[in-house]
């Protein structure tokens, strides 16, 4: 698949109201190399549930939890929630610092008020520093390279590495483990995940948890909307004597358009945006109001 192709079809997926999540599978798989980066940015924010739209990834490094949050490190935040130990006040060490996990696993710890140290494979003298960490994730892609000894006492450890490495005792000849030494980090740690099925279902389920809410916010979109508009006028200037209605209308600085889109109802996947001053309005929407008797369909052309 080229990128005119995968495009065109989360531009579609996007426009259609029946689709509330969207998820781009990577690595991609093409005949042409694809910058993978363009392909999440595509994904309109309102349902990139997998959180790796740019707009969702700034909103949660400046410490907005309002869009959707990357499924890997939520689940890693619930998980160090459940075993109860203070996430505030505690000294959390990351270790791997990609888009997908590491970055904003230590963007999630520090607005809960952790303090936090990003590693990687620069950092000198690792185990020492792992060796303070009340909080350790580690998500380097290294086979069982954190040992039992590195861990300080009582920590809590999330795993998020997973790795084939050769096993002659299984019928694959492989087995999956994960970036810690799990049977060493089990008796000095105060909870480990294992791999697999520690870390790997939490993704699942949060990835199911933005779904839910992505269709949700649609849900309460279209319940609001039944009962009113929310169009705010824009002030006028008022003069003597009183111009001609084109005069006026020439002297007003119009509206964003995206958000008079909102304002009248309309959900982002039926509006097309040109700038900020013009807009196509999908004709689905004549769909999504078939049942209502008082809808309208209004074109203004000029």
């Amino acid at each position: 698949m080229r990128y005119n192709e995968s495009g065109s079809i989360v531009k579609r997926l996007n426009e259609d109201p029946c689709f509330h999540g969207i998820i781009v599978q990577m690595p991609l798989d093409s005949e042409t190399p694809i910058d993978a980066h363009l392909i999440t940015d595509a994904v309109s924010p309102e349902k990139d549930v997998d959180g790796l739209n740019t707009v969702n990834e700034g909103r949660v490094a400046t410490g907005d939890m309002s869009g959707f949050l990357p499924c890997t490190p939520n689940g890693c935040m619930e998980l160090i929630k459940r075993t109860g130990t203070p996430i505030a006040g505690s000294y959390a060490v990351v270790i791997g610092r990609s888009k997908i996990v590491g970055t904003p696993m230590s963007e999630l710890l520090k607005w809960a008020d952790a303090t936090v140290t990003v590693a990687h494979s620069k950092t000198k003298n690792l185990n020492l520093l792992i060796k303070k960490a009340d909080i350790l994730v580690v998500a380097v892609g290294r086979p069982e390279m954190v040992r039992g000894a590195w861990i300080k006492p009582g920590a809590v450890v999330i795993d998020c590495g997973i790795n084939s490495i050769p096993d002659p005792t299984k019928k694959s000849g492989q087995r999956l483990v994960g970036d810690v030494k799990y049977e060493e980090a089990l008796p000095v740690a105060s909870h480990v995940t294992p791999v697999p099925g520690g870390v790997g279902p939490m993704t699942v389920a949060m990835l199911m948890q933005n779904t839910v809410q992505s269709a949700q916010r649609v849900a309460r979109r279209l319940i609001e909307m039944e009962f009113r508009w929310c169009l705010k006028p824009l002030p006028l200037k008022l003069t003597e004597p009183v111009p001609s209605d084109i005069e006026i209308a020439r002297a007003q600085e119009p509206k964003d358009v995206s958000v008079l889109a909102q304002e009248i109802g309309l959900i982002p996947s039926e509006v097309s945006l040109y700038g900020t001053k013009k807009a196509k309005v999908s004709l689905k929407v004549l769909e999504r109001l078939q049942y209502e008797d008082d809808a309208k369909y209004v074109v203004v052309a000029g």
